[in-house]
């Protein structure tokens, strides 16, 4: 038998219990001794993977033409792209954030006073 769970982070290590339950209501559980390793970032990288999207993005106006965006990081993300545009259109702006710079970036460029 194979069993994938495909909601699961591979940046983290994982333990690994399986339950069983029988016709008769009762329970039998195999804990797996071992310890998964998580991912390298060069495996996940490859693999094809997506993290979640980062959650409670918020917008803060700084000064007369800066603003703050920040979010809640998403596990296993090592970038955050933050694209915007003029609602009437134009120019498409885009910054990067490295995870490990934090969840947050200050923007000037393109904004309107």
């Amino acid at each position: 038998y194979k069993w994938t769970d495909s909601n699961i982070e591979p940046c983290v290590n994982h333990n690994v219990r399986i339950l069983v339950h029988g016709t008769d209501e009762s329970q039998s559980s195999f804990n797996y001794p071992h310890t998964i390793n998580a991912a390298s970032h060069e495996n996940i990288a490859t693999s094809g993977y997506r993290p979640k999207m980062p959650k409670d993005v918020q917008i803060e106006d700084l000064y007369s033409e800066q603003i703050e965006v920040s979010w809640t990081p998403a596990k296993c993300a090592s970038l955050y792209d933050v694209t915007y545009q003029k609602v009437t259109g134009g120019k498409t702006i885009s910054k990067q954030v490295e995870a490990s710079q934090g969840n947050s970036i200050i923007l000037s460029e393109g904004l309107d006073p």
